[in-house]
């Protein structure tokens, strides 16, 4: 008899769940027009009314699934059936984070009246308030702020909705968060403001909408960054990953270029320090240049930055662009003042710094604005050894035009012909020859140029540096072994 009962107790479970599972998966039927769901889902609430609340392995409610796709009648009869408008799911999310997020006004509308809570948090401590700003629904977010929703509540990582606003560029939302006085200033746990994310996120209306509020435009993050520094990484953030043009360059869209622009602008009228340093030290004119944004140096440069400034490293902006070969914001910094020969914290001059980039025309425009050729790094290495280790002909050529010292050492006595030779760039060790070159200079290990083009194994080059005389110091007896087993 127990048994009968138990598998009997076994049937009607299983009914029950069948029967309530389906009014999820009639939601989700598209087969079935609205009204023949929404009859559907009464017949199967008038055998046993509880399933109006049954909850799948993912803890969803009929109620929050309507909520979700949007179905106003079938929300509307679920509630009149007893259901419950605030019972979430398995990340605490309910009917209302749902109709939020995916923008259906009169539904959100329809759960406020009916006493759901606007303030409740998901496990990421998020309100529907949020997931209305971050994709932009201003008419939930209307009627979630007009019911009394917490306008500076935070999410977990501190964030409230005006930051989420602004971070996602919702310009419809921001003035409805900004009009139900949510706080300009605000931060959250990084320290990220409104102003600071939408000046990132390059939106010129909500800056200005936030400026009007007097939203700070001093405030910095946890990384000593301001508003003036994310707008200045410009391209950073509208340079596409993949090319865009036909010819395979990388287009930059300049619309969303000149947004940026036109943030900075309004930060610095607005009294933004255009001196002011991150945690690296850089200032904004930094920043810009490491974005490749002439429009954005030449902006900071009218603004009053200083061409000369120094980060942790002892970089100048214009160590920066000639590190990169950004020949267009040479000439800006040039023109701005940039001091050609200034030293970072390694001795190296922006010349030294061009001839990494393997950019000749940086260099050429250092060489003409009077770029110390002679200027060597703590390493003692000049502009030249490193043109003649990486087989750079231009920048050798143009060094040596310019009166460079081939024969100069670095601290291991080494000449650029030894670095030439060293790497087997043959078209420079000529260059570096016909210069006057001298072609046994030995380094402080008593190597010649010719030494270490066997001990490298540079078979084409150990000829030429033979027929200009050259010798060498050490025994290769294993070495020419190698090379001729």
């Amino acid at each position: 008899m127990t048994r009968i009962i138990f598998v009997a107790s076994l049937a009607l479970l299983a009914t029950f769940n069948t029967s309530a599972a389906a009014i999820h998966d009639i939601i989700l039927d598209k087969n079935m027009n609205g009204r023949e769901r929404l009859l559907e889902i009464k017949r199967i609430v008038k055998s046993d009314t509880d399933q109006v609340n049954w909850r799948d392995s993912d803890g969803k409610t009929p109620l929050r699934e309507a909520a979700r796709f949007g179905d106003i009648e079938i929300v509307s009869f679920l509630i009149s059936a007893g259901a419950d408008l605030d019972m979430v799911d398995n990340k605490s999310q309910g009917p209302l984070h749902k109709a939020a997020r995916h923008g259906h006004t009169d539904i959100a509308k329809l759960l406020v009246r009916r006493g759901a809570d606007v303030n409740v948090v998901d496990d990421l401590g998020k309100t529907p308030l949020m997931y209305a700003s971050v994709e932009g629904h201003d008419g939930v977010a209307q009627v979630l702020t007009s019911a009394g929703a917490k306008i500076d509540a935070t999410d977990d990582s501190g964030q409230t909705a005006l930051i989420i606003a602004c971070e996602s560029g919702r310009v419809t939302v921001v003035p409805i968060l900004l009009n139900a006085k949510a706080d300009p200033n605000a931060s959250d746990k990084s320290g990220h403001t409104p102003l600071y994310q939408a000046s990132w996120a390059g939106f010129p209306m909500i800056v200005e909408a936030l400026l009007a509020k007097n939203a700070g435009v001093l405030a910095v993050d946890e990384d000593r960054e301001t508003a003036l520094h994310k707008a200045a990484e410009v391209l950073r953030r509208v340079r596409p990953e993949n090319p865009t043009e036909a010819d395979g360059s990388d287009a930059v869209p300049l619309r969303a270029t000149a947004d940026y622009i036109t943030v900075a602008k309004l930060l610095v009228k607005a009294g933004a320090d255009v001196s002011a340093t991150d945690n690296k030290g850089d200032q904004p004119l930094h920043v810009a240049v490491d974005a490749e944004s002439v429009e954005m140096v030449s902006l900071l440069l009218a603004a009053g930055s200083d061409a000369n400034a120094t980060n942790h490293n002892g970089n100048t902006p214009l160590h920066k662009a000639a590190a990169q070969g950004l020949a267009n914001i040479i000439e800006k910094l040039l023109a701005g003042g940039a001091d050609v020969n200034a030293r970072d914290d390694g001795r190296r001059t922006p010349l030294r710094k061009a001839a990494d980039s393997d950019d000749a025309d940086s260099v050429y425009l250092l060489l003409n604005a009077g770029a110390d050729v002679a200027a060597a790094d703590t390493a003692g290495e000049t502009a030249l050894h490193k043109a003649a280790k990486d087989g750079n002909v231009d920048i050798a050529n143009a060094l040596i035009t310019a009166k460079a010292s081939v024969d100069a050492l670095n601290e291991d006595g080494e000449t650029p012909l030894y670095k030439a030779s060293s790497r087997g760039h043959n078209e420079v060790i000529e260059i570096l020859l016909a210069a006057g070159a001298k072609v046994n200079l030995s380094n402080d290990d008593d190597e010649t140029p010719l030494d270490i083009a066997i001990e490298r194994n540079r078979i084409e080059t150990i000829p030429v540096l033979k027929d200009a005389g050259g010798k060498a110091n050490q025994d290769h007896t294993e070495d020419d072994q190698a090379q001729n087993p």
